[in-house]
């Protein structure tokens, strides 16, 4: 599933949506979508022994999903005055091909939705620049 599918359903999204969630997971934890044998077990079993896998309607899942994103990212959080979250997330990644330093900002009805909109935006960017960098070399 693509990167702008994923971001479409989760732009539309007002709560927690279990298949919204395994695409997320799917893609932050290198699976393919929809989850089959080993990915689907990942999944069901972090679900089963953490509670973390509801991205999009627990915002503790959605930090889960963030940190796996970029490991030591850093978050500004406020509430605007509609009632809506707004979530900045920054941080380093090293990996060779993705190295770089990124931060975005997003807003959500939850703090679940906003957070994991931030991870999926660093997602797409870092997607962005691997292939930049697979059609440099």
């Amino acid at each position: 599933m693509e990167i702008s599918e994923i971001e479409d359903r989760l732009n539309l999204a007002r709560a927690s949506d279990d298949d919204l969630n395994e695409m997320l997971f799917a893609r932050a934890f290198g699976w393919t979508y929809p989850l089959t044998g080993a990915g689907y077990h990942h999944f069901h079993g972090l679900r089963r022994e953490h509670g973390k896998t509801d991205f999009t309607g627990n915002a503790q899942a959605a930090f889960t999903l963030a940190k796996r994103v970029l490991e030591k990212a850093q978050f500004d959080i406020s509430i605007d005055e509609s009632g809506y979250s707004q979530v900045k997330m920054s941080g380093q990644h090293y990996d060779s091909r993705l190295c770089g330093y990124y931060e975005v900002a997003k807003t959500g009805s939850s703090l679940a939705l906003a957070v994991s909109r931030c991870a999926l935006e660093v997602l797409k960017q870092m997607a962005e620049k691997a292939e930049t960098v697979r059609m440099a070399g």
